[in-house]
């Protein structure tokens, strides 16, 4: 940061090295506030604290100054994610309970730019991005991961399209969006399941675009989290039922009448170890579809049709070979579990 003065204009002491530091900005303007409030307004008002910060802006980046043709668009999304991704698991790796996993990479298919001429009304030209999902959420120290998060860049802020206005709006045919089981990034906490959506044109043809690296970035863990499901695109060939894979992370190209794609989402990383997962939440994701019997055996060390629960739901343990095993004895049947996950 250039041209910041040695003295703080608040407190009247000097900065260190010459440098402003945002822990001392944050003291400066605390004190600041406890000064106004007992009315003794001693430092100037806050109101000119941004001239004294200069933003040096490249030309021609990704989040920068733009010249034609380079777009900043993906400054806010993929870039963003990227960045906030990085942080969030730098964190984490400070210490248990803080940071959290990475989230899905944004803009797969589903939330493509779909583009065409409209044949019911008269050809009229329609360009719009819809949003029919995204990636998934990140698992956290305290909660699972967010199934509508999206993207990282916008923090969960876009709404989810609702498949019955986009067909009304658009020339499209919306023939599938469910949630996938078995594809969240595990954890003591588990990052957001993957998505497969497909749709397609209705009496013409609809290029789309998107930019997703979620193929060949999946969602990483943190803090000894697995990753989630990464994306994948398809496209399916009218008449054929053939699926051709479309493997580019930036992909714009033209659905023929007929012709679908088909959107994989990825899912959210998950945060700390699946073994110190709460049963009853792996109980609760297998009765609810989230994952299956075998996942919840072999990641999460649980077998939920032999194992049973109190009147109040506490965990009881599972069956063992002379009745009920105790909270004790369960432990070593998953150690298994653990000497698959760390061979080593």
């Amino acid at each position: 940061m250039r041209g910041f003065p040695s003295i703080c204009a608040i407190t009247r002491k000097p900065l260190s090295c010459g440098r402003f530091h945002r822990s001392q900005g944050v003291r400066a303007l605390r004190l600041h506030g406890r000064r106004v409030q007992h009315g003794r307004p001693q430092g100037p008002p806050n109101a000119g604290s941004y001239r004294r910060i200069d933003v040096l802006l490249g030309e021609g980046t990704v989040c920068g100054i733009p010249r034609h043709p380079t777009s900043t668009s993906v400054a806010t999304t993929n870039l963003g994610d990227r960045v906030t991704c990085a942080v969030q698991r730098a964190l984490a790796d400070i210490g248990d309970g803080i940071g959290m996993a990475d989230g899905g990479a944004a803009i797969p298919a589903t939330g493509a730019v779909i583009s065409g001429s409209d044949p019911r009304h008269g050809g009229a030209p329609f360009c719009n991005e819809v949003i029919l999902l995204g990636g998934s959420g990140p698992g956290t120290p305290h909660t699972d991961g967010w199934l509508t998060m999206l993207t990282m860049g916008n923090a969960g802020m876009p709404l989810v399209d609702s498949i019955e206005v986009d067909e009304i709006h658009h020339p499209m045919l919306v023939t599938e969006r469910r949630l996938i089981p078995d594809t969240e990034g595990e954890g003591r906490f588990r990052g957001g399941p993957g998505f497969r959506v497909e749709y397609g044109p209705v009496d013409c043809d609809m290029e789309l675009g998107y930019v997703c690296d979620g193929s060949l970035n999946p969602a990483k863990g943190a803090r000894g989290g697995g990753e989630g499901c990464p994306a994948r695109h398809y496209k399916r060939i009218e008449g054929q039922g053939e699926l051709v894979e479309v493997p580019d992370t930036s992909a714009q190209y033209v659905l023929k009448r007929g012709e679908t794609v088909i959107s994989y989402t990825p899912g959210g990383g998950g945060y700390g170890p699946p073994l110190e997962r709460d049963p009853e939440r792996v109980q609760k994701d297998v009765t609810e579809g989230w994952i299956t019997h075998e996942r919840a055996r072999d990641v999460y060390g649980r077998d939920h049709r032999f194992e049973r629960f109190g009147r109040r739901g506490r965990y009881r343990g599972a069956p063992g070979r002379h009745g009920w095993l105790n909270g004790r004895a369960w432990p070593r049947r998953r150690q298994a579990v653990t000497v698959a996950r760390n061979p080593g």
